[in-house]
């Protein structure tokens, strides 16, 4: 049977395509998306480019099945199917409606260097199909994305802080402003944070301030932080993003913020934690790893030149 889309329409699709992650992760753990995605793509973007212009829904019935998501100004998507449709000729037809729509579109788009127009899009390195597709498509493969998980159920380690640094309880609407300056200090200098930006992004249903793990100095500027999102269903939850200002690295201050978050989360239930990083930056798998973290999975790019 062949699937039927449309385009993102409400908040209530936002819901639907939780759903259909939290669906992946029973069986994927380490598949390369979390619902914390979503709430970070939909309240933090500065692209100005409405949900219904970039987001696909693909159906079987009422059931949702797939749900594509596209970044002209990136030029790259990101396709998420339920696992019952993996390796199937449903999941090989979305795959190339959305490459080929992609492509017209992006083909379309006004140059502003001589580049020639390309196309990626990602897939987990298990997923076979899906890969093989690809290659034949002609896109050639890199790595991109190193997936962590860690056990919580057992005792942890308790965080360190230098002497007259503090955690936040909570991150309040009154932080944002400090909050949104560490963030930009930490990600710079591609990071477009603002402090109205952090303000709308405290608004995602998934945020929960006690989560987002924040560091203080002595004179209260945040220094570091690590952002926990939970899935209860599965009694998963992710990090993203997790930073500290440069001229604080090498202090111990992200290693603490993620052991408070590890904490806090496995006081919530939370049985396994999961943290990714580039795969082009050893010193974070390193990072990761000295915090308890082992690698579980990887996502590969697929880039192809459009002619």
């Amino acid at each position: 049977m062949s699937l039927t889309s449309r385009l993102y329409a409400s908040a209530d699709d936002l819901e639907l395509m939780k759903d259909l992650l939290r669906a992946g992760k029973q069986q994927y753990p380490c598949s390369g998306l979390h619902i914390g995605d979503l709430d970070w793509w939909v309240f933090y973007d500065t692209s100005g480019v409405p949900l219904h212009d970039k987001v696909r829904l693909w159906f079987d019935g009422e059931q949702l099945a797939a749900w594509t998501w596209s970044r002209l100004h990136r030029s790259e998507y990101d396709l998420f199917v339920h696992p019952a449709y993996r390796g199937t000729p449903q999941q090989d037809a979305v795959l190339t409606q959305t490459i080929d729509e992609f492509s017209a579109r992006l083909r379309q788009q006004p140059r502003t260097d001589d580049s020639p127009p390309h196309i990626t899009g990602y897939a987990d390195e298990d997923e076979t199909a899906h890969i093989a597709l690809l290659e034949r498509l002609g896109f050639s493969r890199s790595e991109f994305m190193i997936h962590f998980a860690q056990d919580i159920r057992a005792a942890l380690p308790s965080p360190v802080l230098p002497d007259g640094f503090t955690f936040l309880e909570r991150v309040r609407p009154e932080d944002a402003e400090r909050r949104a300056e560490a963030h930009k200090d930490a990600f710079q200098p591609q990071s477009k944070m603002t402090p109205d930006h952090y303000r709308a992004f405290m608004s995602a249903p998934g945020y929960d301030p006690e989560l987002d793990i924040a560091i203080a100095a002595p004179d209260g500027t945040i220094v570091s932080f690590a952002m926990g999102w939970i899935d209860a269903d599965n009694q998963l939850s992710e990090f993203e993003p997790v930073g500290t200002r440069y001229a604080f690295h090498r202090r111990g201050l992200g290693k603490a913020a993620l052991l408070e978050g590890l904490r806090r989360l496995q006081a919530r239930g939370v049985e396994t934690a999961l943290v990714s990083c580039h795969a082009d930056e050893p010193g974070n798998v390193l990072f990761y790893q000295s915090a308890g973290f082992r690698i579980c999975g990887r996502v590969l790019a697929f880039k192809k030149l459009l002619e």
